[in-house]
């Protein structure tokens, strides 16, 4: 065994494939080893020697033997569903605020042109009506703040509506979604609450984190106006509503203080998405917050999820599916779909506002 990998006393989960599902084996202070296969449902004690051959790339009999028995109690994955057309809009570069890790660095002059829109409406329409349940879904969340051009906000919103609402079309349902700052007054407020099926609110946790993470343009406090516009979501919009909270280095040791905050605040009906800060875009400037540390990140993300189950709160996050397997991440990969960029770059990618990494054509 001189050419076996030697197998440590400290803690360890090491990765590796065997026939086709992800596997580990997780080493102990104590020199216990375990092989574990999560979609199988399958955890061994194994011995010193067993443990350095998987770590190997050598799979035991007896090992592979187990898997093979237990092969009728795998989990399955969700089923994919492709019920629906997706449409991706983006309106502006602009936003009202100034976050420190905007990814679309979100402070550019310029709005889409109408005729790309409505040409953009007009094909997703006809594309929803062939798929099984008749059904088109649109989300503004390309680039900036949508409702910052509120007029050409609006006149999207309401011709998304009427185009498949006329007796001409054989769309069946509509469902409209955005991720929004929340930065703005009581009459907006009460156009998006009524208008939109499902809302993601940006709020990144107390006012300090907030306002560190997201201040205004001018460099000022955000979150007492965000606070109300969520307020007012709970109380008298339609939408379902999550408050998304991007996770810093400044910030990850404070996620169940969050969840906590959010209770205290704004009660329940909602759920809490905790999204680690990814270092592109804005992220990239000098003394800008930085991500958190992954392991961190992961323990405290368990303990707030551990925190909104005892406050009747749901605590997610979108890179992981701790209560089903699922076989894909991006629902670009599974969903007929497009996203519409301002310059008219058709892209596989909502956060890929200028078209550069995932575009693919163009609409004229």
């Amino acid at each position: 065994m001189a050419n076996q990998p030697a197998v440590s006393s400290e803690p360890a989960a090491h990765h590796l494939r065997v026939e086709g599902r992800d596997c580990w084996v997780l080493s102990s202070q104590a020199n216990s080893h375990y092989f574990y296969v999560p979609t199988l449902r399958l955890a061994l004690n194994v011995g010193t020697r067993c443990a350095g051959q998987l770590i190997a790339g050598m799979v035991p009999t007896a090992i592979a033997h187990r898997m093979k028995l237990s092969e009728p109690n795998a989990i399955k994955p969700a089923p994919r569903t492709k019920n629906a057309f997706h449409l991706g809009l983006g309106l502006t570069q602009d936003c009202t605020l100034r976050c420190t890790y905007c990814h679309a660095e979100a402070d550019k002059p310029g709005l889409a042109e109408w005729p790309l829109l409505e040409s953009a409406i007009q094909h997703a329409v006809k594309k929803a009506e062939l798929t099984p349940k008749k059904t088109l879904s649109v989300s503004f969340a390309v680039g900036g703040e949508p409702t910052l051009p509120w007029d050409l906000f609006r006149r999207t919103v309401e011709r998304i509506k009427s185009v498949t609402e006329d007796r001409h079309s054989s769309v069946e349902r509509t469902f409209l979604s955005m991720t929004t700052n929340g930065y703005y007054g009581d009459a907006k407020r009460a156009f998006v609450g009524q208008q939109f099926d499902t809302l993601t609110l940006s709020l990144d946790g107390p006012p300090d984190i907030q306002n560190l993470h997201r201040p205004n343009r001018s460099g000022g406090s955000s979150y007492d106006v965000v606070a109300a516009t969520c307020t007012h979501f709970l109380k008298h919009g339609k939408a379902r509503l999550g408050l998304r909270a991007t996770v810093s280095s400044v910030s990850v040791g404070r996620m169940s203080e969050t969840v906590e905050h959010f209770h205290s605040k704004f009660g329940q009906g909602y759920t809490i998405t905790f999204e680690p800060l990814v270092p592109i875009g804005r992220a990239l400037q000098p003394g800008c917050v930085g991500p958190p540390d992954m392991a961190q990140y992961t323990e405290e993300f368990l303990r707030a999820r551990d925190v909104g189950r005892r406050l009747g709160l749901r605590v997610i996050v979108s890179g992981a599916s701790l209560d089903r397997l699922t076989s894909w991440f991006c629902g670009a990969m599974v969903i007929p779909s497009f996203a519409l960029c301002l310059n008219g770059t058709v892209t596989a990618c909502h956060r890929d506002y200028e078209g550069r990494d995932y575009g693919y054509g163009h609409l004229t």
